[in-house]
């Protein structure tokens, strides 16, 4: 039987190691971006992201779901992993060679020679990840998130090794696809090494069934998810200049940078977690109100705060040439706050067992950007955005409605939730509206020194206010982050 308490213990302690994970690499991320930004023009942003849009679609199809099966799955053996390792390479061989063929027609769409001779090398990465991929699993079923974040941080720094001085000699967007191939390299080498195991030379078509038949709507989820992702690139980079794509890709890149280091740390554990535990549906409801609840407390203020900052942060740090950034940004951060309150049920519902039901859900979403996004894209950057913002609340409604209607709960469980974060939320705003005229009225320039000193005497606001209104949960959440950090 398994020890629920124990479990939960073990997860609180290994969000420690996903927070670094996720965060170091993160802080340390857009230093260079900003650096690689006074270096490189915009348009090799757009090339490059251009390139990762469909190197990450197929990235996506290689693992076949194998690895949330391996990880759901109570008992494996290593005729289910060597089965799902060589499935998995032989398809990662397929598709890089498609890539060298597919690579010109996808520049001559985009109307960008380069982006044909930029595609296929960095292709080189689909390899790499098909080779360590079933490791990673392994280290994800046991909860091995200390030695995740150690592996990296090493590739990490080396490649930023090889991208900084590349940029500097002038190599362009080639810095960039360098950068990421290296990456890819030493990760996935480093994932054979803290793994310790080795594929044998089995194959089992039973075995592959039995895989395919859960993975299958794992596929499909990744690639409904990735589309309604990244479709916003493929026709905005049809319809503008690839320097405005340059900008929308460096808008949503912090604002991704931002949620996936606020929900990663949960997202990371949950899933290994709640695969650990037997649960009955109503602690299947239970744990996604916790959860939920914990990402409103950070996400609500970090949304509205994010907003509120934009056009007094992204201009300090970002040059003229980045006209337009700040309110890309505050559009974007406005709709994916919303759209990430909602995203825990997704993980509940493969427990259950039920991996279809988020995919067909999605379904409404890639319909509304199909036939929405080319219509904002011909309008420009700010209409398109937006558009993508609208259908970012569109997802929130609908998943919403979905986990109401699976897990059981009501939509006044939800509202009662989220309601002392956003009185909270919305009296720190008012503090941080109030700082910012004082500082003007008195003639004090915002530069760094006073942006911190609001953005610290906020988040100080925020969690008093919140203690106050709400005090059961923020002893709760204290004693939690206690654990985590290992005072408790």
């Amino acid at each position: 039987m398994v020890d629920q308490q124990q479990v939960k213990n073990h997860s609180l302690k290994s969000v420690k190691w996903v927070t670094l994970g996720l965060v170091l690499p993160k802080l340390i991320s857009p230093i260079i971006t900003l650096v690689l930004a006074r270096i490189l023009a915009p348009s090799d942003f757009g090339i490059l992201s251009i390139c990762t849009v469909f190197i990450g679609f197929i990235n996506l199809i290689q693992g076949l779901g194998f690895n949330d099966f391996i990880i759901k799955e109570k008992n494996i053996n290593d005729v289910d992993l060597s089965t799902a390792f060589w499935f998995n390479l032989f398809l990662s061989i397929i598709v890089f060679a498609l890539m060298w063929v597919v690579a010109p027609y996808i520049a001559e769409i985009y109307k960008e020679p380069l982006i044909g001779k930029a595609l296929p090398i960095l292709g080189l990465v689909l390899l790499f990840n098909g080779a360590g991929t079933i490791q990673w699993a392994l280290l994800q079923k046991e909860m091995e998130f200390k030695a995740l974040f150690e592996i990296q941080l090493l590739p990490m720094i080396v490649s930023l090794g090889i991208t900084l001085p590349m940029a500097y000699m002038g190599y362009g967007f080639w810095s960039l696809i360098a950068g990421e191939v290296s990456k890819s390299v030493l990760t996935n080498a480093a994932y054979w090494i803290k793994g310790k195991w080795v594929p044998r030379f089995i194959l089992s078509a039973k075995v592959f069934r039995k895989m395919m038949a859960f993975g299958i709507w794992i596929v499909i989820e990744k690639v409904q998810e990735y589309l309604y992702t990244n479709l916003d690139r493929i026709f905005l980079g049809y319809y503008v200049d690839l320097s405005v794509l340059g900008i929308y890709t460096v808008a949503r890149s912090l604002t991704s940078l931002i949620y996936n280091i606020l929900n990663g740390p949960i997202g990371g554990i949950i899933y290994p977690m709640m695969s650990k535990l037997q649960l009955e549906p109503y602690k299947i409801k239970k744990a996604f109100l916790d959860v939920t609840k914990r990402v409103m407390f950070i996400n609500i203020p970090v949304t509205i705060a994010s907003a509120l900052f934009s056009f007094i942060v992204i201009p300090l740090v970002f040059s003229n040439k980045w006209t337009g950034l700040p309110l890309v940004f505050c559009i974007g951060v406005v709709g994916e706050g919303v759209s990430r309150l909602i995203w825990a049920h997704r993980e509940m519902f493969k427990i259950l067992n039920r991996p279809d039901i988020y995919p067909k859900s999605i379904m409404i979403n890639l319909l509304f950007a199909l036939i929405c996004y080319p219509l904002g894209a011909m309008q420009g950057l700010i209409v398109f955005c937006i558009v993508r913002a609208i259908n970012d609340w569109l997802y929130a409604a609908v998943q919403l409605k979905l986990a109401v209607k699976i897990l059981g709960f009501k939509i006044m469980d939800f509202i009662r939730l989220s309601f002392p974060s956003i009185i909270c939320s919305f009296a720190t705003a008012a503090v941080i509206i109030i700082l910012i005229i004082i500082l003007k009225f008195c003639a004090i320039k915002i530069t760094v020194i006073p942006t911190l000193f609001i953005v610290c005497f906020s988040i100080i606001s925020y969690i008093l206010l919140f203690r106050r209104i709400n005090r059961n949960d923020y002893e709760i959440l204290l004693s939690e982050l206690k654990v985590i950090i290992g005072l408790s």
